[in-house]
């Protein structure tokens, strides 16, 4: 099992901090880690596996202009 801090989370995603924080509040999106004072990290499988579902459920609909990822 690998863990991936902030700076792996969004270059693998393609998003900022930012983004990655919204996400990270939402249902769905994997929980992250507390490593330490001030440190989180993501489970690196559960990440790619939330990636996928985002790929399956896009293939699966048609594209309306919305992000809600």
């Amino acid at each position: 099992m690998r863990i991936l801090r902030v700076p792996e989370v969004t270059r693998k995603l393609g998003i900022s901090r930012t983004t990655l924080w919204r996400w990270s509040r939402r249902p769905g999106f994997p929980v992250k880690l507390e490593l330490g004072p001030q440190t989180v990290g993501w489970i690196e499988e559960e990440i790619d596996e939330w990636i996928l579902r985002q790929r399956d459920r896009a293939s699966g609909e048609s594209w309306t202009g919305d992000n809600d990822l």
